[in-house]
């Protein structure tokens, strides 16, 4: 079941989540596959460690991402065009499908602040960051 996101930006309406894999603050990454139905259309995404090595400039800009608590900040990467088109079932749209993924953490996301349901199983191991 979604919860209110913990983190949003004030101009954001309030965002409903489900943290299927938390942050990882350990150097690592999760690598797998995920396979997924929930009960309404929605969004998915994979969150980042974000550090910054080099100071982004106008030409190449930054990429998208979020400061949250602690002043940690993440990249995110949204896999909208997963789930941009929903099934339909009875007359309710709903998202389903299966991908894989890498990063630091995998959210189930809904931007209207719609309360959702969401099923899922992973497959995925624990990996350094430059691990083959």
């Amino acid at each position: 079941m979604s919860k209110p996101a913990p983190v949003r930006h004030p101009w954001q309406p309030p965002h409903e989540v489900v943290l299927a894999l938390p942050l990882r603050d350990d150097g690592k990454v999760n690598s797998g596959t995920v396979t997924f139905t929930a009960s309404k259309p929605i969004e998915v995404e994979v969150l980042h460690t974000y550090v910054m090595q080099q100071k982004p400039n106008s030409t190449h800009g930054e990429p998208y991402h979020a400061v949250l608590p602690g002043n940690n900040s993440i990249a995110i990467t949204h896999l909208r065009d997963l789930v941009d088109v929903p099934i339909e079932i009875n007359g309710t749209g709903m998202s389903s499908g299966s991908f894989d993924f890498g990063g630091n953490a995998l959210v189930f996301h809904k931007t209207k602040g719609e309360p959702f349901a969401v099923t899922y199983t992973i497959d995925a191991k624990v990996k350094d960051i430059d691990a083959p």
